[in-house]
């Protein structure tokens, strides 16, 4: 058997062992805890009742390194023999005389052995053998291996939950957080640990407070909607809820946070309310155009029919006229006379010039109620193949109360234009918001104007190099700044002043163009110059 290399006198050893041993008996023996007892060369020399119990199966074995094999199996290694075993105390023992050194251990039952071993010294300072004493930690190891389970699947389902969750101490710094918060706030953890968390914009510093003083009197605050800025200064709009906590036993106080990012939400409900008032705009439209529609009808008619009467009565009034050259100059005397003081000669070409100007006001009546029955008409929202050009024409001349006081429009329209693919009323809606923006940034640029200055807006048509269609809308406005052009389609972000605009106008163009066609909208723009915005569409 191995021998564990260092001399020793044998009865001043089994003497210091018998001392250290029944220094321990008794103690021992009145709890739950194993005691074994090895030889310098690795022998049981002893084994208290408790040990005998708790394994007797292994003490029916002859070979004793079988025993010792089976009690110090490590449940993190391979499985060793008992000369592997002894090498290491050895190995141990080269360096120091006396140490005590905790290990754990699996037997084959699968129960979990702590062992303390101890070396103890003889009073002539040699080692007198080994000793051992064991606490069977089967069930606390369970218990650990379950909260470390715990543990680690509470962990994953913070790590997984998409709102951002924030662990503060009772002074206000953070002690954890979970990824979805790094991920939309851009902060990492590195960064914030052990810190207050920069991210209250001052404007609503004084109603977070007020939340603050509520988690301080024990009341949890939900669904509170506030503003939160990220790491690269952009403020969000979050739904926040939270509640302080306590672990009485680490004498630990503090709150949790959950941040709901609300950036999206709230641009799907503006979206919602944008489709709910269009269809609303759509249905009372296509009523008025309907009413509209039937007397401009008979006022064309009664117009036509007049037009009709008046050359009738030219003709008469011309043939009298002719006819009152034979007659008796009295006659004819009189019949000048009346011609002149009615100022026939006035009515007869301003009649004529009133009707056309009646005719043609009654046609743009009707094209006008044609272009709202096509803009607006609930009916149009199916994916279908249209004129791109007519939805161009008909969004300008509903626009036109917009723009035509403020800024001509120059049409470049490419006439070949295939016919798209595509949502009529959600195109109409994107040219509707490009042309009202353009007018904004042109009557930002001429301010008070009262030289009656207009500006100018491009609208132009075309393929493009993949076939795909293109449109531009173009102004010679006050343009965009460099600092801001990458955010002006992020919902809610507007530069003008409260109440002039929702920040939803170009941020609804993009969700248009973007994701229900599944083209492309880039904008170029020079401070002072104006901009182009350019939409890429696919054909099919």
């Amino acid at each position: 058997m191995a021998t564990i290399s260092h001399s020793s006198n044998a009865s001043s050893s089994e003497l210091s062992s018998d001392l250290i041993l029944s220094y321990y008996r008794k103690a021992i023996e009145d709890q739950e805890t194993l005691l074994l007892r090895l030889d310098s060369r690795g022998t049981i020399l002893y084994v208290n009742e408790i040990f005998k119990a708790l394994f007797a199966d292994e003490f029916n074995e002859a070979d004793e390194k079988i025993i010792i094999e089976t009690l110090f199996s490590r449940e993190n290694e391979p499985f060793q023999r008992t000369e592997q075993i002894i090498a290491k105390i050895n190995t141990t023992i080269a360096h120091e005389l006396s140490f005590e050194k905790e290990v754990i251990f699996k037997n084959r039952r699968g129960w979990v052995i702590r062992w303390k071993l101890m070396l103890p010294k003889a009073e002539s300072d040699n080692v007198g053998g080994i000793i051992a004493i064991g606490y069977d930690i089967t069930y606390v190891r369970e218990l650990e291996l379950q909260v470390q389970f715990n543990e680690r699947r509470n962990k994953k389902i913070l790590e997984s939950c998409p709102d951002a969750i924030v662990v503060y101490d009772m002074i206000g710094q953070m002690i954890y957080c979970n990824q979805a918060f790094t991920d939309i706030f851009g902060w990492t953890k590195e960064e914030l640990l052990g810190k207050r968390v920069p991210f209250v914009p001052d404007e609503c510093i004084e109603e977070t407070m007020v939340q603050v003083k509520k988690l301080l009197a024990d009341e949890p605050v939900v669904g509170f909607h506030s503003k939160r800025m990220k790491k690269n200064g952009e403020i969000i709009e979050v739904m926040l809820s939270a509640n302080v906590f306590s672990i009485p036993d680490e004498k630990f106080n503090g709150s949790v946070i959950i941040l709901r990012d609300m950036t999206e939400s709230r641009a799907l409900q503006a979206q919602l309310v944008h489709a709910q008032k269009m269809e609303s705009i759509g249905l009372l439209a296509a009523g008025i155009a309907h009413e509209i529609n039937t007397p401009t009808q008979y006022i064309g008619s009664n117009i036509g029919f007049l037009e009709d009467a008046f050359f009738s009565i030219k003709a008469i009034i011309n043939s009298s006229m002719e006819i009152s050259e034979n007659a008796p100059l009295d006659i004819k005397e009189k019949l000048e006379k009346s011609l002149t003081d009615n100022d026939w000669d006035y009515l007869s070409e301003e009649i004529s010039q009133a009707i056309k100007q009646s005719q043609e006001g009654v046609r743009r009546v009707s094209r006008i109620v044609g272009a709202m029955k096509n803009f607006s008409h609930p009916g149009t929202k199916d994916i279908a193949d249209n004129n791109l050009n007519e939805i161009i024409k008909n969004t300008l001349i509903v626009s036109s109360n917009e723009w035509k006081y403020l800024a001509n429009v120059e049409k470049k329209l490419n006439l070949s234009l295939p016919m798209i693919s595509c949502q009529a009323d959600e195109i109409g809606q994107v040219v509707l918001n490009l042309i009202i923006n353009a007018v904004h940034a042109i009557k930002q640029k001429l301010g008070d104007n009262t030289e009656g200055k207009k500006g100018l807006i491009s609208i132009s048509t075309d393929l493009g190099n993949n076939d795909d269609v293109i449109i531009k809308v173009s102004d010679n406005g006050c343009g965009i700044k460099k600092d801001i052009i990458e955010r002006i389609f992020d919902p809610f972000f507007t530069t003008k002043e409260v109440g002039q605009g929702t920040g939803q106008g170009l941020a609804i163009t993009h969700d248009a163009i973007t994701h229900k066609h599944g083209g492309t909208i880039e904008v170029e723009s020079e401070v002072g110059q104006g901009a182009t915005f350019t939409i890429s569409l696919p054909r099919g």
